[in-house]
């Protein structure tokens, strides 16, 4: 076996240990996942903020804003292999918490037959949207074909994923979330190297957005492979090892799976086709500027809640309520008070950071980041515990939930832009009041009932963060009157003291032993 390959510790009869599953990103290994999340996502932000205005700069508002708009409809398309493959890393990590590897690389292999089989599905719901819905958007006069080739490469570049979720499911077992954001870090980094590298020796074109999103994904996939090969070795590719009763099982759960991808693509991705349709790609591509801000801040959020996701899912899966709910509770008020900075800072300094990232020209968008940073931070102050409804006893009420809110989205954002003048705040108070009710309201209060605690218990957690949020975003409001001009280093200064003194009430709202813990896993280091 290598030396970073999985040593599950295991009893005198040989039976994996659980806690070798539950403790193993709590231990030393969490303070390492933690800078490299942290890393991935300073990089993500620089990244980001830098190709997203190269692109607007080189291709035009409106032609740029196609991308985000064929980027939405991954949602659509992914739930029909999410269902079966966007939870194999949760299934493969209850198998080896139940000592049982042989079961766990029969898991893993029917995840790859399956995923195998539903890529052709993809295939045709790709070849669908291409040539029956991509001619009814608004798309740049002259680019249909241009057009269709980015939502092919973009879209294809889902299945490449797909494909990849598989082999993550080594980074789960062994708690090794530092690996998986190297790759992405690579992911990242390949994208916008090949637009940069492209759109020099030649004109831009938007043509070369979509080889860059195929290049990325082919590079990720690799190294999830070659991840996979050192971390479980345990494991093997074998086809025989497709077990059709592990398979069922996972069928009747991914019908759930699936109803909740379809909720969640309606009241996530909705906006930007509903903008695109209904109030053009004008209007589309300046509110998928301030999109750019959410994807980055929703991926770190959801990295940050997925550093426990394997701990929680082992304890469920032996049962160990009362551990399972300690971690929660606290997990859910640190990560909750520990996102509200960064949001607070950036919705206060919004005009400032918009004058300085794009111009003068963008100021008028600052507004809308409280309406759709506000909602993100009470969703990001969930994702710790997300991974507790991802059982075949508890999906059926949160994709149930998740469709009618998705649905209540669609209805209420398209009364608010005909019925109203609120033009695309409209979308955005529709997304933001489903999203509340869904992550700061029905969820956590069906959480708490699973962890057998009261149903306000994880309510209260979240409350510390909208207070904390409340009190960043009026420091870096204030602030912000301090800011003259378009200077980079003044504007980072003034952010960095706002959210240090922000950061100070965060540290207080913590009680005794969880400052204690923040100062033991520095000390793991």
């Amino acid at each position: 076996m290598g030396r970073d390959s999985v040593d599950l510790p295991t009893t005198s009869s040989g039976v994996v240990e659980v806690k070798s599953v539950a403790d193993r990103a709590l231990g030393r290994q969490f303070f390492l996942n933690s800078v490299f999340t942290a890393l991935f996502y300073g990089f993500s932000l620089v990244i980001g903020l830098w190709y997203t205005r190269f692109t607007i700069h080189s291709l035009g508002i409106a032609m740029q804003a196609i991308i985000p708009v064929a980027s939405s409809f991954i949602a659509y398309m992914m739930f029909v292999t999410n269902g079966i493959s966007g939870s194999v890393g949760r299934f493969v990590v209850a198998d080896v918490a139940r000592g049982d590897m042989a079961a766990a690389n029969r898991t893993f292999n029917t995840f790859l037959v399956a995923t195998e089989r539903v890529s052709l599905i993809l295939l045709a719901a790709i070849a669908g949207i291409v040539w029956f819905v991509v001619p009814h958007l608004d798309y740049p006069p002259g680019q249909l074909n241009v057009t269709r080739f980015v939502f092919t490469a973009i879209l294809g570049s889902g299945i490449i994923q797909v494909w990849s979720m598989c082999f993550d499911s080594a980074i789960w077992v062994s708690g090794r979330i530092d690996i998986r954001n190297m790759i992405l870090i690579v992911e990242t980094g390949l994208r916008v190297a090949t637009v940069y590298v492209l759109f020099t020796v030649s004109q831009p074109n938007l043509l070369f957005i979509g080889v860059a999103c195929l290049v990325a994904p082919v590079g990720s996939f690799l190294l999830y492979f070659l991840a996979w090969k050192k971390l479980t070795p345990e494991f093997t590719i074998n086809r025989k090892l497709f077990d059709i009763k592990r398979f069922g099982e996972i069928r009747n759960m991914g019908g759930w799976l699936l109803v909740l991808q379809i909720g969640g693509a309606l009241q996530l991705n909705a906006d930007m086709i509903l903008l695109n349709v209904m109030l053009g790609r004008e209007i589309q591509g300046s509110y998928g500027v301030m999109l750019a801000w959410v994807n980055i801040l929703r991926g770190l959020f959801m990295s940050m809640g997925a550093l426990i996701s394997p701990s929680l899912a082992a304890f469920q899966a032996s049962e160990e309520t009362d551990k399972a709910a300690d971690l929660s509770i606290r997990s859910v008020r640190m990560q909750g008070l520990l996102i509200a900075v960064p949001v607070g800072v950036l919705c206060g300094l919004a005009g400032p950071a918009l004058n300085w990232w794009l111009g003068p020209a963008f100021t008028f968008l600052s507004p809308l980041a409280w309406l759709i940073l506000v909602p993100l931070a009470i969703e990001g102050s969930f994702y710790p515990v997300g991974v507790l409804i991802q059982l075949p006893k508890t999906i059926p009420f949160s994709a149930m939930i998740t469709v009618a809110l998705g649905v209540i989205n669609v209805v209420l954002g398209i009364v608010l832009v005909k019925f109203t003048d609120l033009g695309m705040y409209g979308i955005a108070y529709a997304v933001a009041i489903t999203s509340f009710i869904r992550h700061g309201v029905v969820l956590p209060m069906y959480v708490a009932r699973l962890l057998k605690r009261p149903w306000y218990t994880l309510l209260q957690q979240q409350s510390q963060t909208v207070i904390q949020l409340g009190l960043t975003g009026a420091i870096s409001l204030y602030a912000a009157h301090f800011l003259t001009g378009r200077s980079l280093p003044q504007l980072v200064l003034v952010a960095l003291l706002a959210g240090g003194v922000a950061s100070i009430f965060a540290l207080l709202q913590l009680n005794q032993s969880e400052r204690m813990y923040l100062l033991k896993l520095v000390r793991r280091r």
